[in-house]
């Protein structure tokens, strides 16, 4: 999939700051956003919807009337030269959770894990202990390069 800098900015900072890694931090995401859509209150009427839009599209091509069921809304056109190509495995149950929403939002998987990325680190920039976190990696990190410069 490919992410934007910003998004891959963020994401990577993060696991700068946890000693994980960028597909580390993406899992987290993952996980968390399939928890949040999960404890949807409308999550059961938004399924019943989709699965009869889906119905009524696989109808409509076993009738010979193609075009005539699921209409999908139209992504916005994104510019991907500015965006990095990121390989990660999941779970196939992450894999699972996150198709069928993308099925439920009529969006892409990679949309999915982008809309994942963008509400954990959100809710990572709110966290207040993140400033601490952020301090203490960077001190961290200074102690290594310092050491590193002396030995060269």
């Amino acid at each position: 999939m490919r992410l934007d800098d910003a998004r891959l900015g963020l994401i990577t900072a993060l696991g700068v700051i946890d000693e994980t890694t960028v597909a580390e931090q993406v899992r987290l995401a993952a996980d968390s956003y399939i928890q949040d859509r999960l404890k949807d209150s409308n999550l059961p009427a938004k399924v019943e919807a989709a699965v009869e839009r889906y119905r009524q599209g696989f109808a409509s091509l076993l009738d010979g009337q193609p075009g005539a069921g699921v209409d999908s809304p139209a992504a916005p056109a994104r510019d991907i030269r500015s965006e990095k190509q990121v390989t990660l495995r999941l779970e196939q149950r992450t894999i699972d959770f996150c198709t069928s929403l993308a099925l439920l939002d009529g969006t892409t998987l990679a949309d999915q894990i982008r809309a994942a990325i963008d509400a954990y680190t959100g809710e990572r920039l709110r966290d207040p202990k993140l400033e601490r976190l952020t301090q203490a990696a960077r001190k961290d990190q200074d102690e290594l390069l310092a050491r590193l410069s002396k030995s060269a």
